[in-house]
This record gives structure tokens, sequence and C-alpha cells, in this order.
């Protein structure tokens, strides 16, 4: 489905991101895995070539332009080109009212989940137009589209990822490169984990009234799924996996 395809995916280390990682190399795709946590990305990369796929590990802060742009360049130097962006890095701080939130819990929340976002984006366009265009998939949340008492820093960041994606449709449709936002909804991750206070092992029992609790393998079926579309169609768009409590 995605064979000659190059993709880069951030946060590839674990959870969603790791899942979509695999996804792409099952699909045929040459994967350049992105997290601060080489040993992790290590352990992707050699799961994916185990059975006959290409990947190549790159550690790498999504908060740190340089080291987005280098992560392009080694993907481009490896690879030949890069087809699909996927911006999944994020995190949440401490449930904490806005009177109580840390500035610097703040700072680190929209440094990692706006500032690299951007970061990933603008590194990848001239990679991504440069053999036709290409994909961006950016991974938004539920509490980027309504409030969530408690969490300041991450519903502002994820409702500023959101309009940022829009923008970012609109500028780069010309150069045939769509961008969209995937909203996994509630997923069994230590990200979930960490934003309800809970063991993550209790997560395989956890429900939130009708919604549908998802594993990341699910997350990464959406993403193989916008990824294989023909560039030039649905841009600016939010695909939700949201169910009827989302």
């Amino acid at each position: 489905m995605l064979s000659d395809k190059v993709a880069l995916v951030t946060g590839a280390g674990r959870g969603i991101g790791r899942a979509i990682a695999e996804r792409y190399g099952e699909a045929g795709a040459a994967v350049t895995c992105v997290s601060r946590t080489q040993s992790q990305i290590d352990e992707v990369v050699e799961g994916i070539r185990a059975t006959g796929g290409k990947a190549m590990a790159c550690a790498a802060d999504v908060t740190d332009q340089s080291a987005m742009k280098a992560a392009v360049e080694h993907t481009l130097a490896e690879f030949g080109r890069l087809d699909i962006l996927v911006a999944n890095a994020g995190g949440a701080h401490p449930m904490q009212k806005v009177g109580d939130l840390a500035i610097e819990d703040w700072r680190r929340v929209i440094a990692l989940n706006l500032d690299g976002v951007h970061h990933c984006c603008a590194a990848s366009l001239d990679a991504l137009e440069a053999d036709g265009g290409g994909h961006i998939i950016i991974m938004g949340s539920g509490q980027g589209h309504r409030p969530s008492e408690g969490l300041a820093a991450y519903c502002a960041s994820k409702a500023a990822v959101a309009m940022y994606a829009r923008v970012l449709a609109l500028e780069v449709r010309p150069r045939n490169i769509t961008v969209n936002e995937l909203v996994p909804g509630p997923v069994r991750t230590e990200l979930l984990a960490k934003l309800l206070m809970m063991d993550p092992k209790d997560l395989e029992q956890f429900k939130i009234g009708s919604e549908w609790i998802k594993d990341p393998e699910d997350v990464a079926s959406w993403a193989l799924f916008m990824a294989s579309q023909p560039t030039g169609g649905a841009s600016g768009q939010l695909f939700s996996m949201l169910g009827r409590d989302g």
C-alpha cells in the first residue's frame, strides 16, 4: 500500500507513534523513527527490519528546530525522498487548575505540542514537495476541541495545533501537500494513564461511558488510510475517531 514511499514519524518509540511506524513498515514504506530515547526507536527499527522492512532511527527532540531539520536531512540521505510526515510527538502536564499550573509545565507542554509540530512541518515542506507532493498527518486531541478542567496548557496547545493544521493546509495546497488532523480520542497509552493519574495496567479494563477506548494499533490503521490516499485530495480536515461521548 505504501511501497516506494518514505515516512518520518515523531514520537515513534512507543504508543501511537510506534504503532504507526510499524504499520507503515508493514505496508512497504521506509520509515524514519524519531524520538528522544535512542533505545526505544532502535527497538522499533529492529522490529521493522526483522520483517523485511526498511527503517532508520533518529534520536531528536521535536522542540529543537535544528534537530528536526537534521532528521529530515538524514532521511533524504538514507532513503532519497520524503512522502509522509506524521507529527505525533506530544505530551501533557499533571492536572492542575490554571492558578496552580507551574510556568515550567505550561512552557514545556506548549513547546512540545505546538512548537514541536511547527518544527516538524516547516522542516519537511521542501522535501515533501520535491517528489511531487505528500501527506502531513498531525496528531490532534479531543481536548483541542473541547475544554477539560485541569488541562489548560494541553487543551490550549492542541487547540492551536488544530488551527495550525488548517492554515498550513491552505498554504501548501499549491505544492500538492495535504495536511490533516487525526484525533484518536482516548487510547491505551502512557499519556492517557498520566492524564487520568492511574496505573497504565488499569487501562485494560478502563471505560469512559460508551466511548471507544482504542489500542494504538487502531489509530495506526487510520493513519495508514490517510497516508495511502492520493495527494491533492481532502486537506485541512479533521479525521476523528471519537465515539458518541467524545
